[in-house]
């Protein structure tokens, strides 16, 4: 635990029985908060969908046994599409 928090999405989940939370923390070292300079936006989304990806195939891999591959080019299409706004309607 870095920081301690309350009422986040992660608090919701744990009331909800889910037994795996995470909280995203996106690169900066306090200096730019939330405005990051143009040249950092690409590679902290880089670094958010890897985490993201990470994540979610943890979670599977802990929940599910096998089809770990499939589940992991399913969640990698769906955030690519998530990330780029595209629609599959």
């Amino acid at each position: 635990m870095m920081y301690a928090n309350s009422g986040s999405s992660q608090d919701w989940a744990r009331m909800q029985g889910i037994p795996l939370t995470y909280t995203f923390e996106l690169r900066d070292d306090g200096t730019f908060g939330f405005e990051l300079p143009q040249d950092q936006i690409q590679p902290t989304c880089e670094e958010a969908y890897s985490g993201a990806l990470h994540i979610i195939t943890y979670a599977h891999d802990k929940t599910f046994s096998g089809a770990t591959a499939t589940a992991a080019t399913l969640w990698s299409m769906l955030l690519a599409l998530g990330v780029t706004g595209t629609t599959l309607m």
